[in-house]
């Protein structure tokens, strides 16, 4: 478990995706999107997958993770594990 400082421009992590109601793509970044244009992780259904990403914090120090499916109302979890960040 990495603690995180307020200060951090940045994290490392892992992206895991499971539980998901339809094939899709997750993407991750300082803000959500409508209509992300690129994917940081992509799936099909029933399997559980994972990708290890570097993405920058917002302003405040969230990130937002947005899925895209080409079904409405498709769900899934989203889980992010920190393992490390970088400050200025």
């Amino acid at each position: 478990h990495a603690s995180v400082p307020s200060g951090a421009i940045a994290v490392t992590g892992n992206l895991t995706v499971t539980g998901q109601t339809s094939l899709g793509f997750l993407s991750i970044g300082p803000v959500a999107q409508n209509n992300p244009t690129s994917s940081t992780l992509n799936f099909p259904m029933n399997d559980d997958r994972a990708n290890a990403v570097t993405v920058a914090l917002s302003g405040g120090g969230t990130l937002s993770v947005t899925y895209a499916a080409p079904t409405s109302g498709a769900t899934a979890h989203a889980i992010f594990d920190v393992t490390g960040y970088f400050v200025p």
